[in-house]
């Protein structure tokens, strides 16, 4: 049976974060979520997948493939395993400040801010864009000239938001 990842949560008795976080530890997905598309996945083999790495309301976290009863020369390769997947963990991080101190990484919370406050100055431009042209048209008898009228207003007013936007990012690279 195929099912979304809020129907597969409501299966399972879990959060849709849990899903997301089982996903990342190779739950089995049918299909990606994108462009608008959930997520599908195939029951079966999800069960499989809880089954194969014995994840169970009692342990919620289950045990990692290849995992066993935790016997020293076991434990010693966990260990090793942790260590060099925290020494990756750390080399990541340098490499990110690194990249915050060059300028190259931006907060997606700025990024979501500036677009929307692009969207509101467009919608006020457009909302605008009647008063503008109404002057311009008054009288016109051909509907040739009175489209010829807007698209030159609304192609000034595209530039305008484009110039704009290249002035923006051009002041924040010079920072």
């Amino acid at each position: 049976m195929i099912v979304n990842r809020a129907e597969l949560a409501d299966v399972l008795g879990v959060s849709v974060v849990t899903i997301d976080n089982r996903i990342a530890r190779g739950l089995p997905v049918e299909r990606k979520g994108r462009e608008g598309k959930s997520y599908k996945f195939e029951t079966s083999d999800v069960i499989d997948w809880h089954v194969k790495n014995q994840i169970s309301k009692d342990n919620p976290q289950g045990t990692p493939e290849g995992a066993s009863n935790g016997s020293p020369s076991d434990l010693k390769q966990r260990k090793l395993e942790a260590e060099t997947e925290i020494s990756e963990l750390e080399r990541d991080k340098r490499r990110i400040e690194l990249a915050e101190k060059k300028g190259l990484v931006v907060l997606v919370e700025d990024v979501v801010q500036g677009f929307a406050n692009e969207i509101a100055n467009l919608r006020a431009q457009l909302l605008n864009l009647p008063r503008r042209v109404a002057p311009l048209i008054v009288g016109e008898m051909h509907e040739d000239r009175v489209k010829e009228v807007l698209e030159d207003e609304i192609d000034i007013l595209l530039t305008e938001l484009h110039e704009r936007a290249l002035k923006e990012a051009e002041e924040l690279n010079d920072e």
